[in-house]
C-alpha cells in the first residue's frame, strides 16, 4: 500500500512537470494550445451547428442525443433532429436544433 502511494505521488509530480513543459513550449513557440495538449475544441454556431475537434469516437447517435468521447471527458449534445453531418479522424460537425450541451468526466 505504501509503495502504491509513493508511486502515485511520483506519477502525479511527473505529470505536473510534463504539463508545465507543454504549456511553456506552447507559449514560447506561439502554438495553439490544443495542438500541443490534444485538448478538444468545441465550436458552436448559433443553435444549429456544433463542430468538435480532437475527439476519440461517437458513443451514441440518435436524433435527440449524441454522445462523443474525447481525451478528457464525454460530451453530450441534446436536441431535436440531430445529425452528424460529417466526421473525419480529427473533427466532426453536428447539425440540428441544439437544446443542451453537457460534459461528463
Amino acid at each position: 500500500m505504501l509503495i502504491y502511494l509513493i508511486m502515485s505521488g511520483f506519477y502525479n509530480k511527473k505529470n505536473r512537470i510534463i504539463q508545465a513543459a507543454k504549456e511553456q513550449m506552447t507559449d514560447t513557440l506561439k502554438l495553439p494550445r490544443e495542438l500541443v495538449t490534444g485538448d478538444s475544441v468545441i465550436t458552436m454556431q448559433g443553435r444549429e451547428e456544433v463542430f468538435v475537434e480532437n475527439y476519440r469516437g461517437i458513443l451514441e447517435c440518435c436524433d435527440t442525443v449524441i454522445w462523443i468521447s474525447t481525451r478528457n471527458f464525454r460530451l453530450c449534445i441534446e436536441g431535436r433532429n440531430l445529425c452528424v453531418a460529417y466526421y473525419t479522424n480529427d473533427e466532426m460537425k453536428v447539425t440540428g436544433t441544439i437544446e443542451h450541451i453537457s460534459f461528463m468526466e
